[in-house]
């Protein structure tokens, strides 16, 4: 039985794109996604905790050197109309 490849966060949102203004990216747009799905994916369910799983998983994550601000998270959210926006 083969099995299907695998694919990445970062693969499967690669073509997302960055709606925010230039001069407040902070942090990668993939970081952001990452940390939001994986927030959720544990039970978190407003920005608050959102940023908190963030900060809590930072010494884990090689990707980015601080975990986002929950403002930074709704931002991307509201320019991209997800539903916690």
């Amino acid at each position: 039985m083969k099995l299907p490849p695998k694919i990445t966060i970062a693969d499967h949102f690669k073509d997302l794109k960055d709606k925010r203004v230039e001069r407040t990216k902070k942090h990668k747009l993939i970081d952001i996604v990452t940390i939001a799905i994986c927030a959720v994916i544990c039970g978190a369910d407003s920005w608050v905790l959102m940023e908190t799983y963030g900060k809590i998983k930072q010494e884990c994550r090689v990707c980015c050197r601080q975990a986002p601000h929950r403002q930074n998270l709704r931002c991307v959210a509201i320019r991209h109309n997800t539903p916690y926006s």
